[in-house]
């Protein structure tokens, strides 16, 4: 097999594990990568980067739940409600 001329030539010299690793590209890889967080008050799953902290804990309230005016988790308001009562 002459392995000169071209790359279509060449890639029949290439060996066959090599051209099918190569030439499989139809499977996209899976992301492993996750950055949903769990709102600590309603308990939807957002972007990581789509809410603030808990005013008290820090822990991730959502930006809706923000733009209700909900600052606190629901822990940090059930500690807020013992506590004026």
């Amino acid at each position: 097999m002459n392995c000169r001329g071209g790359i279509f030539v060449a890639m029949q010299c290439w060996p066959e594990a090599i051209r099918l690793h190569v030439m499989d590209k139809s499977e996209k890889p899976k992301l492993k990568e996750h950055d949903g967080m769990v709102c600590r008050y309603c308990g939807n799953e957002e972007r990581a980067s789509e809410g603030y902290p808990c005013s008290d804990c820090g822990t991730f309230i959502c930006l809706i739940c923000t733009f209700r005016g909900i600052t606190r988790c629901k822990a940090c308001e059930e500690k807020a409600k013992t506590a004026k009562a």
